[in-house]
């Protein structure tokens, strides 16, 4: 016997809660999203979800998409959004388009600080939440005050950046006298890459190298719960666990971040680390007589997990 399904749809600045059959189809739920925002179906994509436009509308089933309780469908009008795709990242004519992607730039950077970029949903926020206090993933007041005295803190989000700003206002992220945010980037500074199994959108951190010539690829990592989102900066990217804020008694993941960004803050070249096993020394203590020399550069640790 199928069941109704509760899926959250994001339309410009407005959530709205959807009920839907799970054997229905893709087709279906984007007729039922036309009925509430007036979007055609044909103009309608899903901002998280790229691979859904390889799929038929017709075919796939909401249970066959095996989503997760907490996952929100990201509505845009492919009209609005549609760009060159690239086949691939650092190219001339995309660095010249990414140039015209709006900073909100919040507070100049600090002299001889690295730069930390970090997403919001999923990693720091859980919006899913009831509210900002339990939609905050635990720690995350100590986290920030705790790594801004070696990084400089940015934001990445893959919403719209009115969105983002109302988390970073509901999270005290904003004027918290502890830390100071650098700037805000949205999904407008995504652009969109295509592989033979599917698009996807990427944030690459060149277009903030670009503006701030005082980082780079040696003094910037970029923490994200997706893997694609980093793809181009792999030497760069943290890949952290999703938050999910019916977890947040037994989550200490930003404290294990905040101890691996302290371990690794004097190496001279982020690049050179490999942080896919960050989580080999989620354990290290910030109280330990060990120092970030200690750190292995090589291939004789394991663990971390692969972004492949």
């Amino acid at each position: 016997m199928s069941s109704l399904v509760k899926l959250t749809i994001q339309w410009e600045e407005n959530e709205i809660e959807i009920n839907i059959n799970e054997e229905a189809t893709l087709g279906d739920l984007k007729k039922k999203i036309h009925s509430i925002i007036h979007l055609e179906p044909a103009r309608q994509t899903f901002f998280d979800f790229p691979l859904l436009e390889t799929l038929e509308d017709h075919k796939i089933t909401i249970k066959e998409l095996n989503l997760r309780p907490d996952c929100v469908f990201i509505v845009k009008d492919k009209l609005s959004i549609d760009k060159p795709v690239k086949p691939r990242l650092g190219s001339r004519k995309q660095s010249e388009e990414l140039k015209t992607f709006v900073f909100k730039i919040m507070n100049k950077p600090r002299d001889n600080k690295k730069l930390l970029v970090l997403d919001i949903d999923h990693t720091i926020y859980d919006a899913q939440a009831p509210n900002a206090v339990l939609g905050a993933r635990p720690y995350l007041q100590d986290f920030l005050q705790g790594i801004y005295e070696e990084y400089d803190i940015a934001i990445w989000s893959a919403t719209e950046l009115a969105i983002a700003e109302k988390k970073l206002a509901a999270l005290n992220m904003i004027e918290n006298p502890n830390y100071k945010i650098l700037f805000v980037l949205d999904f407008n500074a995504m652009p969109k890459v295509l592989l033979e199994e599917g698009s996807y959108y990427t944030k690459p951190l060149k277009i903030i190298w670009e503006k701030y010539q005082q980082y780079s690829s040696a003094n910037t990592i970029i923490c994200d719960d997706k893997p694609m989102n980093f793809r181009g900066d792999k030497s760069n990217g943290i890949l952290i666990e999703p938050y999910s804020y019916v977890e947040r008694d037994t989550d200490k993941e930003l404290l294990h971040l905040m101890s691996y960004l302290k371990l690794i803050v004097k190496q001279e070249d982020f690049a050179a680390l490999d942080h896919k096993k960050w989580k080999v020394y989620k354990d290290y203590s910030t109280d330990s007589t060990s120092d970030s020399d200690n750190y292995n550069y090589g291939e004789g640790s394991s663990g971390g997990t692969d972004d492949n």
